[in-house]
């Protein structure tokens, strides 16, 4: 696999990782009472129910997984990246 195609792979894998924390997230806000409260904050009452606690615990898995393959990424396709970013400018 040449370094282009190791890029566009990745590249996809990162949209993979993106879609299922995007869709984790509308699980989350999907939950009954969350951003009910005072300023749109979660009451407490809410957080302690079981289906509230095991969507914010799946989004917080998938969250940090993402996060950590990203550093991945980032770390290295570094200049790929920059390269992208300038040829779009």
């Amino acid at each position: 696999m040449t370094g282009n195609q190791a890029y566009e792979s990745a590249k996809l894998h990162r949209a993979h990782w993106d879609k299922l924390v995007a869709d984790a997230s509308a699980r989350l806000k999907a939950v009954p009472g969350v951003g009910s409260g005072p300023h749109g904050l979660t009451p407490d009452e809410v957080k302690r129910r079981p289906d509230y606690q095991q969507a914010r615990a799946e989004y917080q898995r998938l969250f940090s997984a993402s996060r950590n393959w990203n550093r991945h990424f980032v770390a290295v396709f570094g200049a790929e990246i920059r390269a992208e970013r300038r040829a779009r400018a």
